[in-house]
C-alpha cells in the first residue's frame, strides 16, 4: 500500500513540477511523511512534529539568512553619497 501511494506521489510530482512549482512541496512533503512513518517505530504524532519543527527551523534559517542578515549588511555598508562627499 505504502508502495502504491509513493508511486502516486513520484508520478504526480513529475506531472507538475514544471509548470507548478508551488504545488511540488505537497508532494514531497507527503513522501517524506509517508517514507518516516512506514520505516519508523516512532509515532505518528511526534514524527509529525519532528518534521513540523525542522521545517520551521528551516523557514526560520532561511529568513535569517535571505532577509535580515543581508538588512544588517546593507545598514552597514556608507552610502554612495557619504562616500562622494
Amino acid at each position: 500500500m505504502v508502495a502504491l501511494a509513493i508511486g502516486v506521489v513520484v508520478g504526480g510530482l513529475g506531472a507538475v513540477q514544471e509548470s507548478r512549482w508551488y504545488v511540488a512541496p505537497a508532494f514531497t512533503t507527503f513522501l517524506v511523511l509517508s517514507l518516516l512513518l512506514s520505516t519508523s517505530d516512532a509515532s505518528p504524532t511526534s514524527r509529525f512534529l519532528e518534521r513540523t519543527l525542522e521545517t520551521l527551523l528551516g523557514v526560520a534559517l532561511a529568513l535569517f539568512f535571505g532577509a535580515l542578515v543581508p538588512a544588517l549588511l546593507a545598514m552597514r555598508r556608507p552610502s554612495r553619497a557619504d562616500v562622494s562627499e
